[in-house]
């Protein structure tokens, strides 16, 4: 059973670019593959050129921490659903990428846009696919196991099993390790001057001085890009970040230059996930470097585009609903509902009720107050009224005088009543 994470699960230390084996699936490049009623789409890669269709339960649930996980995905590592060959069928073309030539493991990705996708073993007795899930259209996973998480360079705080390396049934030591221990004496990755380098090693990337920010993107094509939880993404100014070695490929395969245009960018190697670019408000441009590349965790400051996540990591760390403020976004935190109050205004004709309101789509999120307007009769009521029953930003106008409405537009409309307003609202809570 060891020969099932042979290759992977442990640091083999830097390989030669010139060992390392490239090779292409053609046994996989059928994209007229026949899908049949009972098999269903699991995942998909960024630009739709491939697809993997199961026709069964996975088996396993699991995200790996080791070295060469983090290094192939550039996130956490990989998070992936195991399912017998015989019940998977892929459509397109993949890449292939073993380590070096003695190993098993065969790291494949789409071949156009270079999403993570799979790992085959070349053993035929490995009767086993894992299959990257972050790009999954479903509910939030529930993993089985964290495997190799004695060096992790993100904190999960959930209560599934950690393991040191792997159970003892796949031929690890089967032994457990506490979340609380791993990061008791952890360095942080934030020393003056670190080097990021690809599974392969081809790419290397040095930057000096602090980050000016690490966050972790849920968004379903950071999701998809990396196959697991999202982009872990280390940010800082351009020239911070100096190309010691490698070069890189970007959508279509095109070969790259860090200076040069292009959103996501992998080793031309190996296809590890390397980069993404990001232009600020300021019209700076900062490179987002892979946090899984380097040998230590970043602390981390915020999770973006939380709500699009596949997985929730209750870690304290602020969830925000796109991006930070200074990169562009709103900055503002993801919450919810929960307790309801209310409030009884009157309003004449010549007086606003003070309410703006944040403009969001989602479903059950109309009425979710952004501001209140000085002098306002809202503000009025929080200077006089009962302290517990205080409007607050990020709380939820849910009706007036019984009335709800499904949009910002209609709440709006409601507020503008005149006399006698009764307001249900509820009270927010930040998400974690």
């Amino acid at each position: 059973m060891e020969s099932l994470f042979d290759g992977c699960c442990r640091s083999t230390g830097n390989v030669d670019k010139e060992t390392a084996v490239v090779e292409w699936d053609a046994a996989r490049q059928d994209s007229s593959v026949e899908v049949t009623p009972s098999q269903k789409e699991l995942v998909s890669c960024i630009c739709g050129a491939v697809q993997v269709f199961i026709s069964t339960e996975a088996a396993k649930r699991v995200l790996c921490h080791c070295e060469d996980c983090r290094r192939w995905t550039g996130s956490a590592g990989v998070m992936s659903a195991w399912y017998p060959r015989s019940e998977v069928v892929t459509r397109g073309e993949l890449t292939s990428f073993r380590k070096h030539p003695k190993s098993t493991r065969l790291r494949k990705n789409c071949a156009r846009c270079f999403s993570c996708l799979l790992v085959e073993h070349a053993d035929p007795v490995v009767n086993i696919l894992e299959i990257c899930i972050g790009s999954m259209k479903q509910d939030l996973v529930k993993l089985d196991a964290h495997l190799f998480f004695s060096q992790p360079v993100l904190r999960m705080a959930d209560q599934v099993n950690k393991f040191i390396d792997m159970p003892q049934i796949l031929g690890g030591s089967g032994k457990l390790i506490r979340e609380e221990d791993v990061w008791k004496d952890a360095p942080d990755g934030g020393s003056p001057s670190v080097e990021a380098r690809c599974l392969c090693s081809a790419v290397r990337i040095k930057i000096t001085g602090a980050p000016q920010f690490v966050g972790l993107c849920h968004c379903i094509d950071c999701r998809t890009w990396t196959g697991g939880v999202g982009h872990l993404a280390v940010v800082v100014p351009m020239e911070q970040a100096s190309i010691q070695s490698g070069e890189f490929v970007n959508f279509e395969g095109t070969k790259v230059r860090i200076q040069d245009k292009g959103f996501r960018n992998n080793c031309s190697k190996c296809y590890s996930c390397v980069f993404s670019k990001h232009v600020d408000i300021s019209g700076g441009t900062s490179i987002e470097i892979c946090a899984g590349l380097f040998p230590k965790a970043f602390p981390l400051q915020a999770h973006m585009f939380y709500q699009q996540r596949i997985m929730s990591i209750k870690d304290g760390v602020p969830k925000l609903k796109d991006r930070p403020k200074e990169l562009g976004g709103s900055g503002r935190r993801l919450v919810q509902d929960e307790t309801p109050y209310s409030i009884s205004l009157e309003r004449p004709s010549d007086r606003s009720i003070g309410l703006e309101f944040q403009n969001e789509k989602c479903e059950g999120e109309a009425g979710r107050i952004a501001s209140i307007e000085p002098g306002s009769l809202i503000d009025a009521w929080n200077k006089s009224g009962d302290p517990k029953r205080r409007v607050l930003v990020d709380d939820r106008l849910i009706s007036v005088n019984g009335i709800t409405a499904s949009s910002d537009e209609e709440v709006r409309k409601l507020c503008k009543g005149i006399g006698k307003l009764h307001l249900m609202l509820a009270r927010h809570m930040m998400v974690d």
